[in-house]
């Protein structure tokens, strides 16, 4: 009867979700003795952010472009196709909304917005995943892996409340930085943790915004999230 074969185990010691939080906080005071922590008392522990990332850094260098070149010129044009299409849809939003100011009913008016946040708001969200989702696909997996841009980084980049990026009146309007007001009109939407203007139209998650604010590349924008 065969012998069967035995591997080597492997042990990971994985650090619980509250810890890597907490490493990963916003608040450097916190991150910062929870690092020291780390150090003194476990050294040899993995977040699962790590590991992901480790997985992610040591995959293969191929991927479906270099694989299938010819798929390039087809993905470009559906960037495009995209991309037009989210301008006109910012173009028909904002056409719609400065239509609702001459409702005078208030309830009407509120109604009307929130229609058009719900409806409106969903495509253009969807077409802004669509671009990213291409953008990310044509960025060289050598530059990405370089740069040490990966999918996780790009999550956890997304999800950097809003609200310490910019101050919220009642934790909902802002002042757009885009263009001049003087009355908030930057809505906040929490769940999605993305924004949007009512005054000139613009629609951005944390990526966007900062990329926008601070005229920095996608990968650049990353980095300065994380």
């Amino acid at each position: 009867m065969p012998t069967e074969k035995k591997y080597p185990k492997i042990e990971f010691k994985i650090l619980p979700d509250n810890f890597e939080k907490a490493l990963n906080s916003n608040d450097k005071t916190v991150s910062e003795a929870y690092k020291k922590w780390r150090k003194e008392a476990f050294p040899d522990w993995w977040t699962i952010g790590e590991l992901e990332q480790e997985w992610c850094l040591n995959q293969p260098r191929t991927n479906s472009l270099e694989i299938f070149p010819e798929a390039r010129e087809y993905l470009e044009y559906r960037l495009r196709k995209w991309k037009g299409y989210n301008e006109t849809m910012k173009r028909v939003i904002r056409k719609r909304i400065d239509n609702t100011y001459s409702i005078k009913d208030k309830f009407s008016r509120w109604f009307r917005i929130r229609v058009i946040k719900t409806f409106d708001g969903d495509l253009l969200r969807r077409t802004e995943k669509e671009i990213r989702g291409i953008g990310f696909l044509l960025t060289p997996r050598a530059e990405r892996k370089k740069n040490g841009i990966t999918r996780m980084d790009i999550d956890r980049a997304r999800e950097v409340p809003f609200d310490s990026l910019l101050q919220f009146n009642q934790g909902r309007f802002a002042v757009c930085p885009f263009h001049a007001e003087k009355k908030p009109s930057l809505y906040l939407y929490k769940t999605s943790n993305r924004i949007y203007c009512f005054g000139c139209g613009y629609s951005a998650d944390t990526i966007k915004y900062i990329q926008d604010q601070y005229n920095l590349s996608f990968i650049e924008a990353v980095k300065k999230l994380n």
